[in-house]
């Protein structure tokens, strides 16, 4: 949508100016803003700007709280207006972008994120940002030096190192990705997904002990995490510890019972401890939610085999060799 195609979106024509009063007004649709109450700061961010239409500060909290309303077309027009008053506002173009990447103009965003650095080189945000530009495929590389050049900058901030670890994640770089989750619960022990993270980085680098630390370490910050109960279930598993995966798995599936790799850690445990009854109703409830899982279609293979089902072991063992060749 272009700039002209906003502009019914804008705000009014001016009235009179009173300074103050617009101050004042903007001052407390921020701390309402701040206080969760978006919708209360929008009406009197309104009123300050039909006041003053040239009130900057106001029409990009206004922008920004549009934004996280998802109205999109609003929110553009506010930040153009804004623009047009500061066209060298880093934290308005930074905000452009973040609209443009929403939207999905990858490319517009770029621009934009491109304005605000080439202004304030030091914005954390448009370096973060502007790397989930190039969160596809053929371009994490590019992510990665975003995210390190925002860390050159402030290497204090938690989320930049999750980001970045987010990446070497997908990238599969597991002892990168550790690296990067540590720098970041340094910085914030709370964030439970960054502690959830490292687990399964752990899983995969055989650390599994740690990884145990590190899965307790998300629960303890967030006791409903349904992922980090079923990696520590996971983790428990790899250590021969059937009794303690199979209380982590029943508590994962406590929160969610449709998990179906929670069903599917359960019934390893369960086939682990010779139940293998109770392996082989886990095992089928995993697979009901997840035709696909390898793993739970071995289980019912061994736990049919150990049942007497010599005919249903084969079907699913031959099964499992179909899902591995996907």
């Amino acid at each position: 949508m272009g700039f002209l195609d906003r502009l019914k979106h804008k705000p009014a024509q001016p009235k009179k100016t009173d300074s103050e009063k617009v101050n004042a007004l903007f001052k407390s649709a921020k701390d309402m803003s701040e206080a969760g109450q978006a919708d209360a700061a929008l009406d009197l961010l309104e009123e300050a700007i039909n006041m003053d239409p040239t009130s900057f500060d106001a029409l990009v909290l206004k922008g920004e709280l549009l934004w996280r309303k998802g109205e999109m077309e609003k929110a553009a027009a506010c930040i153009d207006w804004a623009l047009e008053l500061q066209p060298n506002s880093a934290k308005a173009l930074s905000l452009m972008g973040e609209i443009y990447l929403d939207g999905g103009n990858h490319h517009e965003a770029l621009e934009c994120y491109r304005k605000a650095l080439s202004i304030k080189p030091d914005l954390i945000k448009a370096w973060n940002f502007s790397a989930e530009t190039y969160l596809k495929p053929e371009s994490y590389e590019k992510a990665l030096e975003c995210y390190k050049i925002a860390i050159l900058n402030n290497p204090d901030v938690p989320e930049t190192w999750q980001l970045m670890g987010d990446t070497y994640l997908t990238l599969e770089r597991w002892q990168d990705a550790y690296d990067a989750y540590k720098q970041a619960v340094r910085l914030d022990p709370k964030m439970a997904e960054v502690w959830q993270s490292m687990g399964h980085t752990l899983i995969k680098l055989e650390a599994y002990n740690v990884a145990v630390d590190c899965c307790k370490k998300a629960i303890e910050n967030r006791t409903s995490f349904e992922t980090a109960w079923k990696l520590l279930g996971d983790a428990y598993i790899h250590l021969g510890k059937f009794e303690e995966a199979l209380q982590a798995a029943d508590r994962a599936l406590d929160i969610n019972k449709r998990y179906a790799e929670a069903w599917s850690v359960k019934s390893l445990a369960e086939l682990n401890l010779a139940r293998f009854e109770e392996a082989k109703d886990s095992a089928e409830k995993a697979l009901r939610l997840n035709p696909d899982l390898r793993e739970s279609l071995i289980v019912l293979g061994f736990a049919n085999a150990n049942l007497g089902s010599k005919d249903d072991a084969d079907k699913c063992i031959q099964a499992s060799d179909r899902v591995g060749l996907k």
